[in-house]
């Protein structure tokens, strides 16, 4: 399969640290074509250049997401920078519903998870063991 293949995959939320990455490394992958989504496109052009396609995408806009959705087959939804929970839950709602609109077959979401040594040379480890349960996903086929 090529990535002009009808297997398609869309990243909302690609312009963290964690999205940026997961898109990175799935833009190798010759058999997925993948979207990326954020509000801002312009923070993302880069990956234009490994072929990933960007959309324009506002958690808080369902019509950016109804514009943005069509033709997705998987969704992984990257945590959204929402003040506080309630705005998060809001934010993921609205994501899933125009997933459902969209007909999108499934739905990932991943939140991220912060791990820390307590040591005083201690370091966080989170996009590592994010990224490793992402790979873990696909590389199974599970998503």
């Amino acid at each position: 399969m090529t990535k002009h293949s009808s297997r398609y995959l869309l990243v909302a939320g690609a312009e963290g640290e964690v999205g940026r990455r997961v898109v990175e490394l799935l833009s190798r992958h010759d058999a997925l074509r993948v979207t990326a989504t954020t509000r801002n496109p312009a923070d993302i052009v880069d990956l234009a250049a490994r072929g990933v396609r960007i959309r324009a995408a506002d958690p808080d806009d369902a019509a950016s997401l109804d514009a943005a959705f069509p033709g997705a087959q998987r969704l992984l939804l990257v945590s959204t920078a929402a003040d506080g929970l309630w705005g998060r839950h809001r934010q993921l709602e609205a994501l899933v519903a125009a997933a459902s609109r969209a007909g999108v077959q499934s739905v990932v979401y991943m939140a991220q998870v912060d791990m820390f040594d307590p040591s005083p040379t201690g370091h966080r480890c989170s996009l590592g063991f994010s990224l490793f349960i992402l790979l873990l996903i696909f590389e199974l086929q599970i998503f």
